[in-house]
């Protein structure tokens, strides 16, 4: 199940937008869903309520009455429930004010349905390869984490602290791991070791 999130203020590019992800869907066989937002405000209520889809794909316009896209998007850095953003804009000019870890790509207006399609297909192709990893807590409690949720591992020791998004925020576990070990696992995933003591989710990186 995919879910595709839609911010404007002007009800004509949501209708483009909309159009452009159901025929995706319909020809692609894919089960997917798509929610309005008429401004900023309306994602963030949206965010607070856990009962809510997780959308995986925002299509967020910059200039709208209230908070801005720009504004927006800072405020959704490190909010759960929105995956991915896509900023459709006809300004060129904001594309580096557009730039974060959940920022994927940037649409100029009116969008081509060939380019919006792309990016919703590396979504589902995400989704369909998504990776699950399963740990060992230090007090023997099993559990998994989404491969995109995990911010960094820390070396304590003989153990290893995790560090991860949920729906209630961040959260920290204590598995029975070193580091040199998950080191290894991690060798051809998207995290790099970055210090004796800790490895990073190059996704989640804000600055350097």
């Amino acid at each position: 199940m995919v879910n595709i999130g839609i911010c404007d203020d002007e009800i004509k590019y949501i209708e483009q937008l909309e159009e452009i992800c159901r025929r995706y869907f319909i020809n692609n066989q894919i089960e997917g869903s798509v929610i309005h937002f008429d401004c900023g405000e309306s994602v963030i209520n949206y965010c607070e309520n856990d009962e809510n889809k997780r959308i995986d794909l925002l299509l967020l316009d910059i200039e709208m009455d209230g908070i801005s896209g720009i504004e927006l998007k800072e405020k959704l850095l490190n909010e759960f429930m929105i995956r991915n953003i896509i900023f459709v804009s006809s300004h060129d000019e904001c594309v580096f004010d557009a730039f974060s870890q959940k920022t994927i790509g940037f649409l100029k207006k009116p969008v081509e349905a060939d380019k919006l399609e792309a990016y919703v297909s590396e979504i589902v192709n995400e989704q369909r390869l998504g990776k699950i990893y399963s740990f060992v807590g230090d007090c023997g409690r099993e559990f998994s984490v989404a491969a995109e949720n995990i911010l960094y591992f820390k070396g304590e020791g003989g153990y290893t602290k995790v560090v991860y998004m949920t729906m209630n925020g961040l959260k920290e576990d204590l598995i029975c791991k070193r580091l040199g070990s998950l080191e290894e696992e991690f060798e051809s995933s998207n995290y790099i070791r970055t210090h004796k003591s800790y490895i990073v989710n190059v996704a989640a990186v804000v600055s350097i």
